[in-house]
């Protein structure tokens, strides 16, 4: 690895553990007290059977987003989808510098520069979509599942639904694109192609695959968080958990991600 993609990638992992816990610093802003009390109550309870692992974190969800079809879901869902997109697509540009400077010539008088900013936009923007549905799905599973069955159930049904989000959007971009329906193999070899770094599509494809399951991981995290904080009361008190309880989640799934992040580019 050499020293642009080095810098790159420690500028990335800052940045995904800065995001996870912004995400979750920015959720404790909107909490009401009672359902940091939730949180609080339920991380506390120790190693006992979660009876209501639902209820706190479908409230945390309602405060942060707004309703599913106001407008403040909408924009939060469109901020964090891009936010995202930038670290990912920024970390998958730094094994494809080539793509950036063949794939997108500008054309006539149109600089580089402007054709990769226009670019990057327009995928931004359109990676919104799936993210928008993605987000929405998420927490139709929640109301749906709060409560009723264990967290690894919930967290199978949130993945198969999240998978058939992204499977749809990318069939519908492959017709826009194409302009011809695509089989489900060849997408999905398409797909599983996309992920090595000298293919052409290195970057598109995985950032809109990666970041459509941004509000999946979220949950997840809050959810592993907490199991950690759960089991563990000496963590809970070097985090003073008592005074922070969400921040602390956050803080405990920022380093999860930054850790499961250097282990994968290891491998």
């Amino acid at each position: 690895m050499d020293s642009p993609q080095h810098w790159t990638l420690i500028a990335f992992s800052l940045g995904l553990a800065g995001g996870v816990y912004g995400l979750f610093a920015a959720f404790a802003s909107v909490t009401s007290d009672d359902t940091t009390q939730r949180v609080r109550s339920w991380v506390n309870s120790g190693q006992r059977k979660p009876e209501d692992w639902g209820d706190a974190i479908t409230i945390l969800f309602d405060q942060l987003f707004g309703s599913v079809l106001s407008i403040r879901f909408v924009v939060v869902s469109t901020i964090i989808s891009i936010i995202t997109f930038s670290l990912v697509s920024t970390a998958l540009a730094s094994y494809s510098v080539g793509e950036l400077t063949v794939a997108y010539q500008p054309d006539g008088g149109t600089s580089v520069v402007a054709t990769l900013i226009g670019t990057f936009i327009s995928a931004a923007m359109a990676n919104a979509i799936p993210d928008y549905l993605s987000t929405m799905e998420t927490r139709a599973v929640l109301g749906h599942m709060n409560n009723r069955g264990s967290l690894l159930r919930f967290l199978a049904v949130d993945t198969v639904f999240t998978s058939a989000v992204v499977m749809a959007w990318l069939f519908i971009l492959f017709i826009s694109v194409r302009g011809a329906i695509i089989s489900l193999p060849d997408m999905a070899d398409f797909v599983i192609a996309s992920f090595n770094p000298e293919h052409r599509s290195f970057v598109g494809i995985p950032a809109l695959i990666i970041t459509t399951y941004t509000t999946s991981i979220w949950v997840w995290l809050y959810l592993v968080g907490s199991w950690f904080l759960r089991v563990s009361r000496r963590l809970r008190v070097l985090l003073r958990f008592d005074e922070r309880p969400i921040e602390s989640i956050g803080f405990v799934s920022a380093l999860l991600v930054t850790v499961l992040f250097w282990v994968s580019m290891a491998l």
